[in-house]
């Protein structure tokens, strides 16, 4: 937060956000938005949003100002990835599939612990799903 009280980061336009998460909790929420895409490649990004952030809302539902989140290298986390599945469980985002910078489906599954901010690829198991991109994903409690 800048001295005025004003936000000094927020994420700039983007689509396809690589994943959008809302964890909600008794004092309020958090909004994930992981990766993405951009129309222009005029910053010299290919077009992907290689940056991730987080957003705290409270209790009363007032927004907080946009964080950035820890950027590890681009082989130890997701980002720059557009098109993904997120699916929210417990105290994990999950992270699947998407496409890179030359729109080739992928299938990665990346997992962060919500708590430290850490990412961590799975493994691939024998059963595993397709590469993909543009698709839904959601976590069922039970």
């Amino acid at each position: 937060v800048g001295s005025d009280g004003s936000c000094a980061t927020e994420p700039w336009g983007r689509y396809s956000a690589g994943a959008m998460g809302f964890v909600s909790k008794s004092s309020g929420a958090t909004i994930y938005s992981i990766g993405g895409d951009t129309s222009s490649d005029a910053d010299g990004r290919g077009g992907i949003v290689r940056t991730s952030f987080k957003m705290e809302i409270d209790a009363q539902g007032r927004a907080g100002c946009w964080e950035s989140l820890p950027s590890p290298e681009i082989s130890a986390a997701p980002v720059g990835y557009r098109a993904t599945s997120v699916g929210l469980n417990g105290g994990v985002l999950a992270v699947f599939g998407g496409s890179g910078s030359s729109f080739e489906p992928l299938d990665h599954l990346w997992v962060m612990n919500i708590g430290d901010e850490t990412w961590s690829e799975e493994q691939r198991q024998d059963v595993w799903p397709q590469a993909r991109y543009k698709h839904a994903a959601m976590a069922i409690e039970g």
